[in-house]
């Protein structure tokens, strides 16, 4: 997707059929996850926000928890710690605060997907049957993809 506008607060990603809030603060909170570095390995985890008719606000996230397995060219989230804040914010929003999708680094290339990115992307589309965010932070890119009709 590509950026559309931005404000003083959120930057904006879409296309024809369907707008993507995003928080700067947040954003830039991701984007510390990526900082060009050869021993990196993949960080990610959950995006969590609003689902409305014509869009998609995300207004939290979940890092790296200590046991998510990190690797040069993988991260797999495995961490209860992720689940426990989906809980929590679901409950605490009267149950409105949703699973927007997932977020992960790419720390030595760019932020295109891979074939298992894409693959994993379908399975998270099907398992929620609703459409989902993910974003994939590279060095140089900020990458947001939508998944879902």
């Amino acid at each position: 997707m590509r950026k559309q506008k931005e404000d003083d607060d959120f930057q904006f990603f879409g296309n024809e059929l369907i707008s993507i809030a995003i928080g700067k603060d947040l954003v830039n909170n991701l984007k510390k996850f990526s900082i060009a570095d050869e021993n990196k390995s993949e960080a990610g985890g959950v995006l969590f926000g609003y689902r409305y008719k014509d869009g998609i606000e995300i207004t939290e996230f979940t890092t790296p928890m200590p046991s998510d397995v990190r690797r040069p060219h993988s991260f797999m989230r495995t961490d209860q710690q992720h689940i426990n804040k989906a809980n929590s914010l679901w409950s605490e929003s009267d149950y409105k605060c949703d699973y927007i999708g997932e977020w992960h680094t790419h720390p030595r290339g760019n932020a295109e997907p891979s074939y298992i990115d894409r693959r994993e992307w379908i399975e998270l589309y099907k398992s929620f049957r609703k459409p989902i965010v993910t974003i994939i932070q590279s060095p140089s890119n900020f990458q947001v993809y939508f998944v879902g009709k």
